[in-house]
């Protein structure tokens, strides 16, 4: 009994004092703001990656907003899917899909988008993007409608051809 007091005792008082010890952090307005570190690699379950070409631009406008002052529909053909969230709806890859862009075909400026930071130079027929694209269920024919939140545009591929002498 006289061990138990001298040794096990005090060994297990000072354990319960110190598991009883205050483990709360201190929550203070200071924290560090965390600033987003946003790539074109980063896909929602409803989006995907992809190589595009626009085929056709809808000149209809709408009533108010950017898609008032510039096109936003247009159609593309998916020259390459790249990468594709879970949720990500495509019928045929070979098709031409309709989709909506969120900023405009136009290149985007202070009269678009005041105070908006990203900068997309615009695309016209024939210009081919790499481009997230998110599909959205919709009461249209093909079931799905897709928009467009970032884009940007490829080099035109120059072809040279050998003549002979």
């Amino acid at each position: 009994m006289k061990i138990f007091l001298k040794y096990c005792l005090p060994a297990i008082i000072s354990f319960i004092l110190v598991s009883c010890k205050n483990t709360e952090k201190a929550v203070t307005g200071d924290e560090p703001e965390v600033k987003s570190t946003y790539t074109m690699n980063e896909l929602a379950s409803g989006e995907a990656k992809i190589i595009g070409k626009i085929i056709s631009i809808d000149d209809t406008r709408e009533s108010e907003g950017p898609c008032a002052k510039a096109a936003c529909q247009a159609k593309i053909i998916i020259q390459n899917l790249e990468k594709k969230g879970s949720l990500f709806q495509l019928n045929n890859i070979k098709d031409t899909i309709p989709v909506s862009f969120a900023f405009t075909l136009a290149p985007t400026t202070a009269d678009l988008f005041p105070g908006m930071k990203t900068i997309y130079p615009g695309l016209k027929i024939n210009d081919r993007f790499e481009a997230k694209i998110e599909s959205r269920l919709a009461m249209n024919e093909q079931g799905v409608s897709y928009i467009i939140y970032h884009y940007r545009p490829l080099k035109k591929q120059v072809r040279y051809f050998k003549t002979e002498k």
